[in-house]
């Protein structure tokens, strides 16, 4: 539940359904968002699942602590980077909370221009657009 609005699979009640398995290799390039423009943070997320060993749990994820000092997470160095500004060229920065088995993770990513292009002869490469881990917990 965020923002008062109930976050799962069509017919599904996460907290009835044991965790599926993670899907091999890296699932975070698929990943998308259904949500946009929320400025700064509602209340916590609040989550309820039941873990592969079907146990219950439940917790409140507070986004807006996770992310208090409104930086931008990225793997690029100052010199790397083209200058950029929020708005149409850089976007507002994707979130995602990810429940798995026990843990729930939160990633973050952000499009981040480049001045060289990530795969070279690819003119069309010239940003970056990394998942990263920004908090994690075992429950």
């Amino acid at each position: 539940m965020y923002r008062r609005v109930q976050r799962s699979l069509p017919g599904a009640k996460a907290e009835d359904e044991r965790s599926p398995p993670k899907p091999a290799g890296d699932g975070t390039r698929a990943w998308g968002s259904t949500e946009l423009d929320i400025r700064n943070f509602p209340k916590p997320a609040e989550v309820r699942w039941k873990s592969k060993d079907g146990a219950a749990h439940g917790a409140c994820i507070d986004i807006g602590r996770i992310f208090e000092d409104e930086l931008i997470w990225h793997n690029l160095r100052k010199e790397d980077m083209t200058d950029f500004y929020s708005g149409p060229v850089a976007g507002a920065p994707d979130i995602y909370l990810e429940v798995d088995d026990r843990t729930i993770n939160v990633y973050t990513a952000m499009f981040i221009p480049t001045k060289a292009e990530q795969i070279p002869g690819n003119k069309d490469s010239d940003f970056r657009k990394d998942v990263l881990l920004v908090w994690s917990r075992t429950y």
